[in-house]
């Protein structure tokens, strides 16, 4: 699906077409909220391995992109995978950045990890001007599909690691305590929303 080589150890190389498929559907999604905003600087927390950064390398090669994850293996490989990109280790409950760095700050796949959501919520706002993407598994549509495809049966199809469950209502209502809600969407079996910075102005 992807027409990109990468170094990963991750789900994008999985031999399960359907769930290629659905990465594959997920990153098109990602790219079309993209390419429908205006901003000269991205903020990726949790960047991984630059999968993402390298999928919308055509939106992003051209601004100030940062990646940021604590593991250092994950960024050797966004520097490989993503080299236009500039990345930092760091944590995600207090960011190295100064309010405002960024003008959109994406977020993908982290919160469900996290024991402090809020808390990380509050800094993903504290470090844009503008706006906020947010995407989680959508439960439980996650849990089933995974024991559908026979995985982590005897924890009844949560992914290890996963110890918050969002159903996209519960979601949303996590991310409206900090920013407004612009869209939200939901390519199956994720959610995905878009927010936008209460004080900043709509462009």
């Amino acid at each position: 699906m992807q027409n990109f080589k990468i170094k990963t150890n991750y789900k994008y190389l999985s031999k399960n077409p359907i769930s290629r498929q659905l990465v594959y559907n997920f990153n098109i999604q990602l790219k079309k909220i993209i390419k429908e905003l205006y901003f000269n600087s991205l903020l990726d927390v949790g960047c991984g391995e630059g999968i993402i950064i390298k999928f919308l390398e055509e939106q992003l090669k051209n601004i100030y992109c940062v990646g940021l994850d604590l593991d250092e293996t994950h960024i050797k490989m966004s520097k490989e995978n993503a080299p236009f990109c500039k990345y930092k280790i760091g944590n995600i409950y207090n960011l190295p950045f100064n309010e405002n760095s960024f003008e959109i700050v994406i977020c993908l796949e982290v919160l469900e990890h996290l024991d402090k959501p809020e808390k990380a919520l509050s800094e993903l706002y504290r470090v844009s001007s503008k706006y906020v993407l947010i995407s989680v598994p959508r439960e439980p549509i996650w849990c089933f599909l995974n024991m559908a495809r026979g995985k982590y049966w005897k924890d009844l199809g949560n992914t290890p690691g996963h110890i918050n469950h969002y159903n996209s209502k519960k979601i949303v209502n996590l991310i409206t305590r900090q920013f407004k809600i612009m869209k939200v969407f939901k390519p199956l079996p994720w959610t995905v929303v878009l927010g936008q910075k209460q004080d900043s102005a709509f462009l």
